[in-house]
C-alpha cells in the first residue's frame, strides 16, 4: 500500500509506516512542503496514495472526498499533542493498513477509536 505522510508528521511516524512494510513517502521528501491542501490532495490522487495527516481540514468531505484516493487518514491525538500518543495512533493505522486497503474511506483516528466514513455514505461507522 502506498502512503503519503503530510508535513505535520515527523521522522518517527515515517519509520512506523516503513516498519510495517508500507511504501511511505513524505511531503518533504517529494518537495511538496508548503503546497496547498488542494495540491497535496491532487498529488495523492494521481499517485494513488493514501494521505495521512493531522490537518483536520482534510476531514471536510465536500472538499476532499475520499473517493478520489485510496483513503484519507486524519490523526486526531487530542487538544494537547503528545508525541507518544501521536506515535501510538500512527502504529494503529499502519497495522490496519498493512492488513488491507481502506477502499476510499476517511478515517478519523483518535485514542481508542477510529471513525470511518465510507465513500458512499455520510454516516460514520465507529470502530473501537
Amino acid at each position: 500500500m502506498k502512503i503519503k505522510l503530510d508535513e505535520n508528521l515527523g521522522k518517527k511516524i515515517h519509520e512506523c509506516f516503513a516498519a510495517e512494510g508500507l511504501d511511505a513517502e513524505t511531503v518533504a521528501s517529494e518537495g511538496l512542503t508548503g503546497e496547498s491542501d488542494d495540491t497535496l490532495y491532487d498529488f495523492c490522487s494521481k499517485e494513488r496514495r493514501t494521505l495521512v495527516t493531522m490537518d483536520r481540514g482534510f476531514s471536510n468531505l465536500t472538499r476532499f472526498h475520499p473517493e478520489r484516493l485510496p483513503g484519507l487518514v486524519v490523526l486526531a491525538p487530542g487538544k494537547r499533542i503528545r508525541p507518544q500518543v501521536l506515535l501510538s495512533l500512527a502504529k494503529q493505522v499502519a497495522k490496519r493498513l498493512k492488513a488491507g486497503p481502506m477502499r476510499s474511506m476517511l478515517w478519523i483516528v483518535q485514542p481508542g477509536r477510529i471513525r470511518e466514513w465510507p465513500a458512499s455514505s455520510e454516516e460514520p461507522f465507529v470502530r473501537e
